[in-house]
């Protein structure tokens, strides 16, 4: 009925708000890190657009547990692997922004969803804003791919592949270990990544461009 209309439309407007406003007053707040200054001789990238983040790596970089776990599915370890994370559905099913149902957004956003893991394979990277290179020293760099190791789901000590029709040969998707929701979607799991690497990220991360906020553009 009406009332019950009102009710719901009233709620959703004030998990939205909350939502923006927790995620801005965290956006300033990062974990304190050590001031000492290791040698950061290696380096990952940060792909970034207005809804979405990766972290891209040097395939022939890998430490040897990720790439032992990729080998069976990936053949070419000689340029660049993107990681990144979304709901399943979304990321098998939809191509466009504008093929977003609004029950499958909300679906996606209030009740706990499969996730996948999405790798993407590429030759070389873009040279523009949407990609920030940070350099990062060899213990960062290791412990940064151990996160992504463990954010996959596994069985029998496996990575557990998700079929999918796409015909795009240099992308690969996987089970992921959380499920997705509204307070962790794409970019909370970016920034929790680079965050439990010990680099400098907001509190949480929602949206792309709390990720990238404390980077040097």
């Amino acid at each position: 009925n009406f009332r019950f209309l009102i009710y719901f439309l009233s709620l959703f407007i004030v998990i939205f708000i909350s939502f923006f406003l927790i995620s801005h007053i965290l956006l300033f707040f990062t974990p304190q890190k050590s001031s000492f200054e290791e040698n950061k001789r290696y380096e990952i990238y940060l792909f970034h657009d207005l809804a979405h983040t990766e972290i891209v790596l040097k395939s022939n970089s890998l430490i040897k547990p990720l790439k032992e776990k990729l080998k069976p599915f990936i053949k070419d370890f000689s340029n660049y692997l993107a990681f990144s994370y979304g709901d399943q559905f979304f990321m098998l099913h939809i191509k466009r922004w504008k093929d977003m149902k609004f029950t499958t957004m909300l679906k996606a956003l209030f009740i706990n969803t499969p996730a996948v893991i999405k790798i993407g394979c590429y030759k070389s990277i873009k040279k523009d804003d949407s990609i920030i290179k940070i350099p990062v020293s060899k213990k960062t760099y290791i412990k940064l791919q151990n996160n992504i190791l463990n954010s996959f789901k596994l069985k029998s000590g496996s990575l557990i592949a998700v079929k999918t029709d796409n015909k795009n040969l240099g992308l690969h998707y996987f089970r992921a270990y959380r499920d997705y929701n509204l307070f962790f979607t794409c970019n909370t799991y970016t920034g929790e990544i680079l965050r439990e690497s010990d680099l400098s990220v907001s509190l949480w991360t929602p949206l792309s461009y709390q990720v990238v906020y404390h980077f040097p553009k």
